[in-house]
């Protein structure tokens, strides 16, 4: 964490500046600590910031990277509502980092795991709540009234007594010069105007005129543009370089060299692709340059088949459970390796001066730059970070790579340089969603009721690389997350939505590889909801159940009921039409539970086609829901397309795959309809970009079990000689 994201700004120098500016009120926030557990304990500044200018115009500052989901407008709805302005009155921008918007739960600014709206949901309504009444109370100042008298609305104070009205452009110098309210009323949800409504997105004109930035788009005078050769394995490093042929490339300035990949600088793209292809380099592959899939894979196989890990869950008696059992199951089941494949090619541009490092990134981590100018030499505070909009996320750039290698190639040619990667380095060098094994076991007694569960997982571990100190004692919840109850090392919970008879353990065995892992959408939960569902769709088999019924009978709240139940009203379950076949799931992450049946139909020659998606998902609370809804078919698209062709493989320590013709994605015409159905009963409040991954995979692999009369037991489904139509 950079040393300047704990520097809390004055509130009182904001407001005396915001006086001497144009007549605009700026505002700011400082609150305590998040009262969720947070990864950093100390008190906390959110910062938010509100501008309402002298013309009327409110800007609102979105410090959430806006990756597709939606937030810029999600978020400016919050402060819009409390603020009581018309939604056309509102501009959005992209402010430069600050430890001003450090995240409340996390503790540096960032985007990830769903948490923005989660997170920010009071801090970001008190922001327009305070503006709110530090307006009132400058029209209560010039009429001579009580401000507790008057009102709000579209950008006006009001005194109810006499019709009077002032626009709060009117009253913004006036404002300026008042202390910020301690404490502010919220508006009761039976009052909000803009919370809970469809507002058209904030990006979407920028985006069909083609006037946002992002980060590929980024332009500084006297730039040049870098492109890299990595090494062949994970483990490589850089021995020799032989540059004399891509320096004589037309329009090749530079080559640096760095740890484990060399940069051809160029006046553009090309040229320094060609000065890439004309390269010359003696590697050292290290320990990794022979390693493959197969080898990780049998790790884990081994590490399960051993027994041994660390428990991360153990209640109850469940070796008692399963002598008693009347009947018992036992699944081994394997998820790959996948890769995030951003619509957007990795890229980053960086300026390095010995005063300043200035980043220009699509990242979800800025709050994180200060390691960015420590690698280039320079101390944290000492770097200036601008977002732009990102081409997806998906977890992948949360890692600094992009800006560090940005960062010291422009050191060492002093010059901007953007660097940009073409798809082939960006699937070769991925921080991949782990691969993982688990034997899931369970027993069932005299009546078909589960008795007693048993869960071993092996895989790498995202935290001992990515965040250490969340990873102690050998456990990485993320690994688990899903399959058992407990909780990090943060406080932050995992937790499984089924009792299994109160006779539970879970065993993890960290085995990490050379291959390198990170966050990817729905992280750990992408892979345990698959083994997880596909498990209880096992037991209701074995038990002669059906798995609408089982799940009604193991899941442990009624939210997650009430959905089980929309569910199957919505979709007809069992009531399928002739020649299509439904498969069900529901998953809990996040803090939302999203469930789906999916319908498919199939001909002679184990061709499937996807025929309707019927999804329903409990958020808690809808900010906008045309968001949500494009959430949910986003994260689906995404779950189909990993669920039945996503497979990084690995063989001598290279990666198989390097574009899209064999890392295949979904394709329009193959992406069947989708129903959303949004359940929205208050607190707790719900994440909504990556809820809907995890029951995506089961729902669909239930369904081609019960057509095709078959059994799966690993991921990608186009392994088992099914073909999607």
């Amino acid at each position: 964490m950079m040393s300047n994201a704990n520097t809390d700004l004055s509130r009182r120098m904001v407001l005396k500046s915001a006086a001497a500016s144009a007549g605009a009120l700026v505002l700011g926030f400082s609150l305590p600590g998040a009262g969720r557990a947070a990864l950093n304990r100390s008190s906390v500044t959110l910062g938010a910031w509100l501008s309402v200018e002298a013309d009327g115009r409110v800007r609102i500052a979105q410090p959430q990277s806006e990756m597709g989901q939606g937030i810029w407008t999600s978020m400016a709805q919050l402060i819009a509502e409390e603020l009581e302005v018309d939604w056309e009155q509102v501009e959005i921008y992209s402010p430069t980092a600050s430890a001003a918007f450090k995240h409340p739960i996390y503790g540096f600014q960032t985007t990830a795991e769903s948490f923005s709206i989660r997170a920010f949901w009071e801090p970001a309504r008190q922001v327009g709540a305070k503006a709110r009444e530090m307006l009132k109370a400058a029209a209560g100042e010039a009429w001579g009234a009580d401000p507790a008298t008057l009102t709000a609305r579209k950008g006006k104070v009001v005194n109810p007594a006499n019709g009077q009205t002032l626009a709060y452009s009117e009253l913004v110098e006036r404002a300026a010069q008042l202390d910020e309210p301690a404490q502010v009323l919220l508006k009761d949800p039976s009052e909000w105007r803009v919370i809970g409504k469809s507002i058209k997105r904030a990006d979407t004109r920028l985006k069909i005129d083609g006037s946002a930035v992002y980060g590929i788009d980024v332009r500084i005078d006297g730039m040049l543009t870098a492109v890299p050769l990595f090494a062949p394995s994970f483990t490589g490093k850089v021995k020799a370089v032989d540059d004399s042929a891509a320096l004589a490339v037309k329009g090749v300035t530079d080559v640096v060299a760095l740890d484990d990949v060399v940069y051809v600088v160029a006046e553009g793209y090309w040229p320094a692709r060609k000065g890439v292809e004309a390269l010359r380099v003696d590697w050292d592959t290290g320990d990794g340059g022979a390693y493959s899939t197969a080898q990780a894979f049998e790790t884990f196989r081994r590490a399960v088949a051993d027994g041994k890990g660390v428990s991360v869950e153990s209640s109850g008696d469940s070796a008692a459970a399963f002598e008693t059992a009347a009947k018992t199951v036992d699944l081994s089941l394997e998820v790959p390796y996948l890769a995030h494949a951003t619509m957007e090619p990795m890229n980053a541009t960086a300026h390095f001066t010995p005063d300043l490092l200035t980043v220009w990134a699509p990242t979800q981590a800025q709050g994180l730059m200060g390691f960015v100018a420590q690698a280039a030499g320079l101390p944290p505070e000492k770097v200036v970070c601008h977002t732009t909009f990102l081409g997806c996320g998906l977890g992948r750039r949360f890692e600094l790579d992009l800006p560090i290698h940005a960062a010291l190639v422009s050191k060492a040619v002093s010059r901007p340089v953007r660097v940009l990667w073409g798809r082939e380095e960006d699937m070769r060098r991925d921080f991949y969603r782990p691969g993982s094994v688990a034997r899931l076991q369970g027993a069932l007694d005299a009546d078909g009721n589960v008795s007693g569960f048993r869960v071993h997982v092996a895989g790498s571990s995202i935290l001992a690389r990515s965040v250490p100190n969340l990873a102690k004692g050998d456990v990485d919840h993320t690994n688990v997350e899903g399959l058992a109850d407990g909780a990090s090392p943060a406080g932050l919970p995992y937790a499984r939505q089924y009792d299994m008879g109160g006779n539970v353990d879970a065993v993890f065995s960290m085995c990490n590889t050379p291959i390198p892992v990170g966050f990817w959408r729905s992280v750990g939960h992408s892979a345990n909801g698959w083994m997880m569902e596909t498990f209880v769709n096992r037991l209701a088999a074995a038990g002669g159940t059906d798995p609408v019924d089982l799940r009604l009978r193991l899941m442990k709240s009624d939210r997650n009921r009430a959905v089980l139940k929309t569910l199957v009203e919505k979709s007809g379950w069992g009531t399928a039409r002739p020649g299509w076949y439904q498969g069900v799931a529901v998953h809990e992450s996040f803090s939302s539970i999203v469930g789906h049946v999916i319908e498919i139909s199939k001909d002679a020659d184990s061709r499937f086609r996807i025929e309707r998606i019927t999804t329903v998902a409990d958020i808690g609370v809808v900010v906008n829901p045309d968001n949500v809804r494009a959430q949910m078919e986003s994260a689906i698209v995404t779950g189909l397309s990993a669920a039945i062709f996503g497979e990084i493989t690995v063989e001598d320590g290279v990666v198989a795959q390097e574009n899209f013709p064999d890392y295949r994605m979904l394709e329009l015409a193959q992406m069947p309809p989708v129903e959303v159905t949004i359940i929205a009963n208050g607190d707790p409040i719900g994440g909504v970009g990556e809820a809907a991954m995890p029951a995506t995979a089961p729902a669909l692999t239930h369904a081609l079990e019960r057509a095709m009369g078959i059994e799966i037991h690993s991921l990608p489904i186009s392994k088992h000689g099914l073909t999607l139509a």
